[in-house]
This record gives C-alpha cells, sequence and structure tokens, in this order.
C-alpha cells in the first residue's frame, strides 16, 4: 500500500486478483481498478506522485502506473519473483528485491528499463528506504519550530516524512502551539536543509 504525496489516494495491492485498487481517501471509496502483472506485491510510489511501481511476483515483471490516469504506462521484466521496490530521492531510480534470482534490479525511470543487476544474498526480500535528512541530532529535532521537541508533533511529522507524505496531508494536525514552520514548504525545507556541526 502506498499513499500518493497529498494524501488524496491510496493504492493497494491485490496479490490473488492482479490488481492494484485505487481509494480516494476523502470519501473512501474504490474510484480505479488496475489490472497489473499477476501476484502484485509491495508497491511504491515515486517523490512527485506521479508513478506507481508495483512489482509483479509471479510475473517477474514491474507494473509503471500513471497516477494521472490510473492505468498501466509501462511493464518492465525484472528478476524471478519481484517481491520489494525502493524509489530514490529524486525519483530517478528504482531499486527492486528479486527474491528467487537473488539480484536487484536497477531501474531507470526515466526509459522505464533496467539498467543494472546486482546479485546478492540469498532470497531478497525488501529494500532499504531511501531516506534523506532529517539525520538530524536531537537538539534540532524541534521540526515546527516552536521551541519544544514533542513526539506527537515534532515527530509526527517526520515520520509522515520518511513515509512520502507531502503538502497539506504532512502538517494536518501535527504543527506544536507557537511554531514558526507551519506550512508544507517550510517543514520540508527545514528536513532538508544540511546539518551544520
Amino acid at each position: 500500500m502506498t499513499v500518493t504525496p497529498d494524501g488524496g489516494r491510496i493504492y493497494v495491492s491485490n496479490f490473488a486478483a492482479g490488481t492494484v485498487v485505487v481509494i480516494d481517501t476523502v470519501t473512501n471509496t474504490i474510484i480505479a481498478t488496475v489490472v497489473v502483472g499477476s501476484g502484485p506485491r509491495h508497491l511504491n510510489i515515486t517523490p512527485d506522485g506521479s508513478r506507481i511501481y508495483v512489482p509483479n511476483f509471479s510475473s517477474s515483471t514491474v507494473s509503471v502506473i500513471s497516477t494521472a490516469t490510473n492505468a498501466v504506462i509501462a511493464t518492465v521484466p525484472v528478476g524471478s519473483s519481484p517481491v520489494g521496490i525502493s524509489l530514490s530521492p529524486n525519483g530517478a531510480s528504482a531499486y527492486v528485491a528479486n527474491s528467487t534470482s537473488n539480484t536487484v534490479s536497477h531501474i531507470s525511470t526515466a526509459t522505464n528499463t533496467v539498467t543494472a543487476t546486482i546479485p546478492v544474498g540469498a532470497g531478497p526480500s525488501a529494500v532499504g528506504m531511501f531516506i534523506r535528512p532529517p539525520a538530524r541530532a536531537l537538539d534540532v529535532a524541534d521540526v515546527d519550530g516552536n521551541g519544544v521537541t514533542d513526539a506527537l508533533t515534532d515527530g509526527l511529522l517526520l515520520l509522515r516524512y520518511a513515509f512520502g507524505i507531502r503538502g497539506t496531508a504532512l502538517t494536518a494536525g501535527a504543527i506544536g502551539p507557537g511554531a514558526t514552520r507551519i506550512t508544507p514548504a517550510a517543514i520540508e525545507e527545514y528536513l532538508l536543509k544540511p546539518v551544520v556541526p
């Protein structure tokens, strides 16, 4: 399952049906069902929210879904039994764990082609998430800028950002009283700012 950066839609893979269901988070209704390869697994979304990458376990492919049309725009052959996928922070690369070929496929998202196949240990099942800084020390973890580091505000902002939630969904209900950084843009700018020793 993955959520669009604005929090407006959720994409859920259905392994047995070979589909991805699109849910509108405002109405909590299914607005589309997209047919993908056989056995879709742990899907992921590009940082800009424009495409969903879906590893298909049984067909050894990755389906690429346009979020503008909710249609498959590319099918990329990868190693055997792909299960996990992660995208680079700039969205230029996707990395797919191929569980029975013991490899990771590197996909260029510009061309939707495999540009490298990397041998790894037996049975890879996931690829670690790329998390940009906030690799920030606790003394600078006051994300909303109100002078207090709080798990229910600053911690929530960090978690939402790490899971790719952007826009108003990033800040909704997560800004503490007296905050100086209250807009999604201000929060993202702060989280991306390098820590100066």
